[in-house]
């Protein structure tokens, strides 16, 4: 289509659009059904194109959304224990008032303002228990190998 042939056909959609709106919106949504996988696949382009020229405010406008919303850092933990672990967040709690809110290692109450940990098997993706972060810390360490953690438990008996 040639750059006239186009702007005249601009011009008639914008009179048509003018003398029957509720027509011209009935006409888009059947064309947008009929053509939805294009639509999501140019509108998928220009949003990572907009990200692309744009990602340093995109960046700052999520970090001042999460900072000031509570109801965003609860949809946000929300959607990364589901996406990590499987549970949701009052799985979640649950589990940690069946410890007693405790860790379910060293049974003591963090009392620092970091969140708590879901300790969870690497191979089996199963949910263990709630740590606190040094135990969880520990655990990763040795690496979830039993073995280690019962030799370093006969170092420290020894060495006592």
């Amino acid at each position: 289509m040639t750059p006239e042939a186009r702007a005249r056909t601009t011009a008639y959609e914008r009179e048509r659009r003018a003398k029957n709106p509720k027509a011209a919106i009935e006409a888009y949504r059947r064309w947008r059904a009929k053509n939805l996988d294009r639509v999501r696949a140019e509108s998928r382009i220009r949003t990572r194109q907009w990200y692309a020229e744009n990602r340093e405010y995109a960046l700052a406008q999520k970090k001042i959304k999460y900072a000031t919303d509570p109801a965003e850092r609860e949809s946000r933990s929300n959607f990364n224990l589901k996406r990590h672990y499987g549970i949701t967040f009052e799985e979640k709690q649950a589990m940690f008032e069946a410890q007693g809110r405790r860790c379910a290692i060293c049974r003591g109450i963090d009392t620092s303002k970091r969140p708590w940990h879901v300790d969870h098997c690497h191979v089996t993706k199963k949910v263990r228990g709630i740590l606190c972060g040094h135990c969880n810390i520990m655990i990763g360490r040795a690496r979830d190998s039993r073995e280690v953690l019962i030799r370093a438990a006969a170092y420290l008996e020894e060495h006592s």
